[in-house]
């Protein structure tokens, strides 16, 4: 892990931060409008003797989301994927790909023997910035673009997140009467009461 901290400090940042991203922890992140966050994630695999095996995975944090899931916590911590509603794959190019021939999500893997090959991999990750990255970023760079990207049959971007993610994607901008329609859609879902008494408070207080 101290082989990717190292790499990520002193490769991966260097080369996102022009685009405005900034380290948090072992991982980039980027601020989105409407207060959320674009967060690149570096997540090893223990799977290889020799080379470090981790997946690039971007990760689209929800501020609405997290604010409900820590409802309940005096002092809540910074937001963090915890509350993603997406997430995205950056592709390795065929000299770090720990297993191109495998189905996902093995074939997403990257390889590569740190820090013998730091400076190859640093200049793959820089070459990736703006044929594979910056590309993705276009993609999920505010909540209205990732709505698109849910319609959009060949999208990369996949979904995660609750039952409750399209109410929390319009609670900073959607009316009563739109929210009042979105949670109606909820009603047989066990935390629907707690939610909807949530979800009204915040569009209230937002209204004053």
């Amino acid at each position: 892990m101290n082989a990717m901290r190292d790499f990520v400090r002193a490769h991966a940042a260097p080369a996102l931060r022009p685009h405005g991203f900034r380290k948090a922890g072992s991982h980039l992140a980027l601020a989105l409008p409407d207060d959320d966050l674009l967060i690149l994630e570096f997540n090893v695999h223990r799977v290889d003797p020799v080379r470090d095996v981790f997946d690039m995975t971007f990760k689209y944090a929800l501020r609405t989301y997290w604010r409900w899931i820590t409802l309940y916590e005096p002092n809540p911590r910074r937001m963090d994927s915890a509350s993603s509603v997406a997430w995205c794959y950056v592709m390795p190019p065929a000299d770090f790909a720990w297993a191109p021939d495998r189905p996902k999500p093995f074939c997403t893997r990257w390889a590569a023997d740190l820090p013998a090959e730091s400076e190859a991999l640093g200049e793959a990750f820089r070459e990736a910035v703006g044929t594979e990255i910056l590309p993705l970023v276009q993609r999920m760079a505010s909540r209205e673009r990732l709505l698109a990207e849910f319609d959009a049959a060949a999208s990369p971007v996949l979904r995660l997140g609750p039952v409750y993610r399209d109410v929390l994607f319009r609670l900073d901008q959607g009316d009563a009467a739109e929210i009042e329609s979105l949670l109606a859609q909820l009603a047989d879902h066990r935390q629907q009461p707690r939610f909807a008494a949530w979800a009204r408070s915040y569009v209230a207080a937002a209204a004053i």
